[in-house]
């Protein structure tokens, strides 16, 4: 009975629980793909995949007795399982029948996850050593710490446990590469994340097609050297860098996570790190302070960037993003960076004026120089800005807010930081929608009805000095004017 069991689960019986449960997860796919006109989502090996037009033409003659998952070709089942919850949806999906698992097992290899736990991490490195296959499709690997990594002790005893971990390597990576990586393994590290490393380092040696990664920057430890200065690190900033030399040829995108999420506050002893030699990356999500985080440490892009970038994501962005941008049309000039063409910022400021006010440190002319820079970078260059506030929420059009700041007084600035609005939203404004300065006049009516604005006023200066003129008016006189009465009694005697 329970054999009969476990076939049913894996026949068409199953399609009532994938039926159940696409409700939520199919609605999600529309949303992103036809709503949004994306084929993106579309498998480039995929020489057959439908059009959207055909894909929505097929979806209005499907029965509605049977389950509409299960009417979709394998494409589309693949892009749904690519952009379901690992966790959730993904397993839920897994579980519906035969024809859905195995299309399931290829969303689950695409992007590995690392587990937090050590028995299913080894249990992980023996599934991939035992099935190549499995370990030849995967495109991204997310190495970011959780909380079991750093207590693991992984030694080479170990890794001996794993008998086919040493064939798969040298199958991989050629023969005397795991040797190599024992030998590396053996000598001694300043860094306390030495076991994270060789979990990562076996994770990109059993990823022969590993085009994306997602990992962190590691935290170094807080020691001085003999000048009383904190000790950097700027060679072993970035996990895994054992086997960083493996992907300067195929890797294509890398998202470096900031340090605060992963490890505690930000790193003081960090220097600038250098990607230049990864030569095929086009994708890179960075923290700004792994780029410059200080003035005294200048940091030019050419030598810290890939040379074929296509898309930049800075963030979290620091008080010094003008700074670093400065140097950015330089490099551009020289003929540094010819195929980038997206740039994004990311602040962790609620809003994007607060944001600009931080960035300008109290300098009168740093969003001036910040505005002339976005501008050449925008027009000459041709590059496309995006801005986002609190990570990842879409923030207005840095351009027109700068252009909004530049044309109000102090005053008129303090009242949209009081209220909590961005400067675009009341700058004035002519006929043609450009923003203009206010009068004086303009601004005190601006600022009339809040008592609030009123004190910020007065702070400033702008004080009310009425002319009143009364002539010709009549005077009034009200009551009785009573005479003054004089007391006899001489000069001194008397009294009035």
């Amino acid at each position: 009975m329970a054999k009969k069991q476990k076939t049913d689960t894996f026949t068409d019986t199953g399609a009532t629980g994938a039926s159940k449960f696409v409700s939520r997860a199919w609605y999600r796919f529309l949303k992103y793909v036809f709503h949004n006109n994306s084929d993106a989502c579309i498998t480039a090996n995929s020489r057959h995949a439908p059009s959207l037009d055909t894909a929505m033409q097929s979806l209005s003659i499907l029965d509605a007795a049977s389950p509409y998952i299960l009417k979709l070709p394998d494409e589309l089942l693949l892009c749904i399982a690519r952009n379901l919850d690992r966790h959730r949806d993904l397993v839920q999906l897994s579980r519906a029948n035969k024809r859905l698992w195995a299309i399931t097992q290829d969303a689950f290899y695409k992007n590995l996850h690392t587990p937090s736990n050590i028995r299913k991490i080894f249990m992980l490195i023996n599934e991939l050593c035992r099935r190549q296959d499995l370990a030849a499709k995967i495109n991204h690997i997310n190495l970011t710490p959780s909380v079991d990594w750093v207590t693991i002790q992984l030694q080479i005893a170990n890794v001996n446990h794993l008998p086919l971990l040493q064939h798969t390597i040298d199958h991989f990576r050629g023969a005397g590469f795991f040797a190599n990586l024992r030998d590396t393994w053996s000598r001694p590290r300043t860094l306390p994340s030495t076991t994270a490393r060789n979990l990562a380092d076996i994770y990109i040696a059993l990823a022969p097609n590993l085009t994306g990664l997602t990992t962190h920057i590691v935290r170094a430890d807080d020691d001085d050297d003999e000048n009383g200065q904190p000790e950097p690190y700027p060679t072993e900033q970035i996990l895994p860098l054992n086997t960083l030399h493996l992907l300067e040829n195929h890797l294509q995108t890398l998202q470096v996570l900031p340090t605060d999420l992963c490890w505690g506050p930000t790193l003081q002893s960090l220097r600038n790190i250098t990607l230049t030699t990864l030569t095929h990356l086009t994708h890179l999500s960075i923290p700004m302070n792994a780029l410059m985080q200080n003035k005294t440490t200048p940091s030019f892009p050419e030598e810290s960037l890939p040379p074929n970038l296509t898309h930049l994501h800075l963030t979290p962005c620091n008080k010094h993003i003008s700074s670093w941008l400065e140097e950015l049309p330089i490099a551009f000039n020289e003929g540094n960076f010819p195929h980038l063409t997206t740039l994004s910022l990311s602040f962790p400021h609620p809003s994007l004026h607060t944001a600009l006010i931080h960035a300008a440190q109290g300098e009168i002319d740093a969003l001036d120089h910040l505005r002339s820079t976005i501008r050449v970078l925008t027009t000459t260059h041709n590059l496309s800005l995006h801005t986002y506030v609190d990570d990842d929420k879409l923030a207005p059009n840095i351009v027109h807010e700068l252009d909004a700041w530049h044309h109000m007084t102090d005053l008129e600035r303090d009242w949209a930081a009081t209220k909590g609005v961005e400067f675009s939203t009341i700058v004035k404004r002519d006929q043609e929608g450009k923003p203009v300065q206010r009068s004086r006049l303009e601004v005190r009516a601006l600022l009339r009805g809040s008592w609030l604005l009123g004190m910020l006023a007065t702070r400033r200066g702008c004080g009310f000095n009425p002319r009143v003129c009364l002539d010709g008016v009549r005077r009034l006189r009200f009551g009785i004017v009573k005479k003054v009465r004089v007391m006899r009694g001489g000069e001194f005697g008397g009294y009035r």
